[in-house]
């Protein structure tokens, strides 16, 4: 997974050159929707067709 279209920042921890992705909100009690760009890459010889696709992921912070 990467940050940027060019796939030339890896989604890590910032450890090994990879680079995080924070934010910051106050907590309240209402729910909170950030939408995050991640970007990939099919390895070739793949039965895909080219193009954009979508998917949600849902993320619990327990704190």
């Amino acid at each position: 997974m990467y940050t940027d279209s060019a796939r030339s920042s890896i989604w890590g921890d910032g450890s090994a050159g990879t680079q995080t992705v924070s934010d910051g909100y106050l907590l309240g009690l209402l729910t909170v929707t950030r939408h995050y760009p991640v970007y990939g890459r099919i390895p070739a010889d793949q039965n895909v067709s080219p193009g954009v696709y979508l998917d949600t992921i849902f993320v619990t912070v327990l704190y």
